[in-house]
């Protein structure tokens, strides 16, 4: 499914809006997305309208197969007081060498905004590939200045989980990077659970958040992290934390 520029947009008044998205590709087919909404697209529930977006990425050799992408400045999934629901399993093939196989990534600027009092779940499940040098198959990955998701006074909760195959590395559960933002408004509570992924590399964390912001205006923050990797691993640590978080 492909939401692409400004006068591209799915808006309900009432209704839910149910998306469901299956990259394709063989070979190395890249960017083979299940879900991607991009350049000021927008995803848009009025009223008590409910989202649900459930993506899963090309399973080919070819890099950046995401589940679910939200990307560029604009582009967004929105709610009045309805709930998000984002579900995406990164693709790739895990016996070549692929990356960047996202679960549910929002980068540069993408925004997901729960209104009222709607709840945003998000889970995002490993992608597969077993590139050495740079495996990056995050369950979530949020990263950019402006890349954020906000409610209103619902609860937030991220679920990830890392992938990769062999001896890839950067493979975490949630990371959150380079200036994103997680913001919960009147009281809203934001939880966190994250397992890096169980391959044989290092820098594979559960919850990694990196020069970015975590903040809760009167509600609780709730973190899980797991480290992932097996073997001599190294790095792999549940929760790393070089970010405010408040």
């Amino acid at each position: 499914v492909y939401v692409t520029g400004p006068t591209s947009t799915i808006t309900s008044g009432g209704g839910n809006i149910n998306v469901h998205g299956t990259g394709g590709g063989t070979g190395n087919a890249f960017q083979c997305h299940g879900v991607l909404v991009e350049n000021d697209a927008i995803i848009q529930g009025t009223g008590n309208a409910d989202i649900s977006i459930i993506g899963e990425g090309g399973l080919n050799n070819g890099v950046t197969n995401a589940g679910v992408l939200i990307f560029t400045a604009n582009a967004a999934v929105t709610t009045a007081n309805g709930d998000i629901i984002i579900t995406g399993t990164g693709g790739g093939n895990a016996a070549n060498g692929t990356s960047n196989n996202y679960g549910v990534a929002l980068t540069a600027s993408g925004q997901l905004n729960a209104g009222g009092s709607g709840i945003m779940t998000i889970n995002g499940t490993r992608g597969n590939g077993r590139k050495s040098l740079n495996g990056s198959h995050h369950g979530i990955y949020l990263d950019g200045t402006s890349t954020s998701i906000t409610s209103n006074g619902g609860e937030i909760s991220l679920t990830g989980e890392g992938g990769g195959a062999s001896s890839s590395i950067l493979n975490n559960g949630i990371w959150i990077n380079n200036n994103a933002q997680i913001i919960g408004n009147n009281s809203a509570n934001i939880t966190l659970d994250g397992t890096g992924g169980g391959v044989t590399g290092n820098n594979n964390s559960g919850i990694l958040i990196n020069t970015s912001t975590i903040s809760s205006t009167g509600g609780n923050i709730n973190m899980t992290g797991n480290g992932g990797a097996t073997g001599a691993g190294g790095m792999n640590y549940g929760i790393s934390i070089s970010s405010t978080v408040s």
